[in-house]
């Protein structure tokens, strides 16, 4: 299932649900970093941390 179909698909209510999703996007900012170099090193951190 694609990130975006949890997204709208998961229950607003579910905290652990929601964590699930945060940790997602958080290793695709970071593979995207690591593997294509689309963020600069600031920019990937700053984007993770915007997240906690």
């Amino acid at each position: 299932m694609s990130l975006v179909m949890t997204v709208f698909l998961m229950p607003l209510a579910d905290p652990a649900a929601i964590a699930d999703v945060d940790s997602q996007i958080t290793r695709i900012h970071w593979e995207v970093f690591t593997n294509y170099k689309l963020f600069t090193p600031e920019k990937a951190v700053g984007r993770i941390l915007s997240m906690v």
